[in-house]
């Protein structure tokens, strides 16, 4: 809705305050086209609100696989060095295509097997956690 309001068209310039990942970005790159372009700002150390989805979100059949399966929105909160996470709902989206990495997605799609999404507190920017942390 607030992107139909903008009214972007080819050519443009349009600014995006508070691009958190750039999924909207994105779109509105598409919108604006080559001839256009697009500013996105997101403030580093603040909160972000972040949807987390596997590939089971799409692909055959996925009206069967329960939407707490599928991904998840979290808040993230930078303190320092940490990021802290606090689950708000569970979400299915269609994955943002090309930024995926196969080995996270199995990962990823993994942790949504094992439940637990409600008690995740941080998020980790590096693979040497061990399982019983993940």
């Amino acid at each position: 809705m607030l992107i139909a309001a903008a009214a972007p068209r080819a050519g443009e310039h349009v600014v995006h305050v508070g691009a958190g990942v750039g999924y909207y970005t994105a779109i509105l790159a598409h919108m604006v086209g080559g001839s256009g372009r697009v500013t996105a700002i997101e403030f580093d150390g603040g909160r972000l609100i972040l949807p987390l989805t596997s590939n089971n979100s799409s692909g055959e059949n996925p009206e069967n696989i329960p939407i707490q399966r599928r991904g998840a929105v979290f808040r993230i909160e930078r303190r320092g060095d940490e990021f802290l996470a606090k689950w708000i709902s569970a979400v299915a989206i269609f994955p943002c295509e090309g930024a995926r990495d196969t080995a996270c997605e199995r990962a990823l799609a993994a942790a949504f097997e094992k439940g637990g999404w409600e008690r995740v507190t941080r998020l980790y920017r590096r693979g040497d956690l061990p399982d019983e942390q993940c």
